[in-house]
């Protein structure tokens, strides 16, 4: 149908091109974070930069691409009585919610 399904898992460093940002968009990520991806790119490309992540400039507020479905799984595992159920429950419980949130 209409949706987008990932097949590689996003990793902490550079990408090599604007692939990722036009992924981003289709995705519908919010335009706060494409534009600070695109502002990151633009800086590698000006300045032709190394590996190095220190000489990548950090917004003072950063946005956090995983911030909703994070605190959903925190909810939910909060939620989990995990000292008084059983380990078989305990186990269940969380494949149950690796399978809610797609893990």
């Amino acid at each position: 149908g209409d949706k987008i399904v990932f097949l590689r898992q996003i990793m902490p460093g550079p990408g090599d091109k604007s692939y990722g940002i036009h992924v981003a968009q289709m995705a519908g990520l919010p335009k706060q974070v494409i534009s600070r991806a695109t502002e990151i790119l633009n800086y590698h490309i000006q300045n032709h930069p190394t590996e190095s992540k220190s000489e990548i400039p950090v917004a003072d507020n950063q946005l956090s691409m995983f911030e909703k479905a994070e605190s959903k799984l925190k909810e939910d595992l909060s939620k989990l009585d995990v000292l008084n159920i059983s380990p078989l429950d305990a186990i269940q419980q969380l494949d149950a919610l690796k399978k809610k949130h797609g893990l």
